[in-house]
């Protein structure tokens, strides 16, 4: 990499996100906010390190996710794909990558490829085919989505602070109290619950790992306080 290549990269990935965040506006309340995005960068990373993966590619993921869930519907879209397409136009205006180097279609394919759920979709090996960047780099970008799915997978249950694990469920109830009435959404929450626990699939063995260890104790705490989080989330 010479040296005008590096000019772009900023050294530390939280101001990298925070460039982002005018991006987030009137987002805050939900729980695809700002706080989730960069939530999803910093966990990223962890993940990454047990890669050894390069500054490079923890810069292109950095971005990407940085703007992975900018201009969400927040629940008033029905399909997720409505929101990652939203997140596109922002991203292809915004980020500052320089545009359609191999860079940042890189992290242009990363943010597509986070629409759920994942089956409805191309497959990931189609997305990675039809990035339109270099054949070479294929590994690595396949690499950075399954790191990217992974982690935004356990967006709420993998936050450690107990307060903001609650909040995040709360924002949720509010995105979903958008399409569904309370009544509804009570009744249906445990079967929905059981059906995302039981339908987790994770690439990394980091995240492998982490289930192991962590899986169960999760989806009991979401059981025990999503019906607490639909009351405050009406409110």
């Amino acid at each position: 990499m010479n040296k005008n290549q590096t000019t772009y990269y900023m050294k530390n990935y939280l101001e990298i996100a925070e460039s982002y965040k005018p991006y987030y506006d009137g987002q805050e309340k939900y729980y695809h906010n700002f706080l989730h995005a960069i939530w999803t960068v910093i966990k990223g990373l962890d993940v990454m390190k047990s890669f050894g993966l390069s500054e490079r590619l923890k810069v292109i993921y950095a971005h990407a996710m940085s703007l992975h869930d900018a201009g969400h519907s927040n629940g008033e879209f029905e399909h997720d794909i409505d929101n990652v397409k939203k997140a596109l136009i922002i991203f292809e205006r915004y980020c500052k990558l320089p545009k359609e180097s191999v860079d940042w279609k890189m992290a242009r394919t990363i943010i597509l490829a986070t629409a759920a759920p994942y089956e409805k979709y191309q497959s990931l090996e189609e997305i990675v085919y039809y990035s339109g960047v270099p054949e070479e780099e294929f590994t690595n970008l396949q690499l950075l989505i399954e790191i990217a799915r992974d982690v935004d997978h356990i967006g709420i249950i993998g936050i450690q602070n107990k307060d903001k694990r609650n909040q995040a469920l709360v924002g949720l109830m509010r995105e979903l109290l958008k399409r569904h009435s309370k009544k509804n959404l009570t009744g249906f929450i445990e079967q929905g619950t059981k059906h995302f626990f039981d339908g987790i699939h994770f690439y990394t063995d980091y995240m492998k790992e982490w289930a192991e260890e962590n899986l169960e104790e999760a989806k009991k705490w979401q059981l025990d306080f999503s019906k607490e989080a639909i009351e405050l989330a009406s409110k």
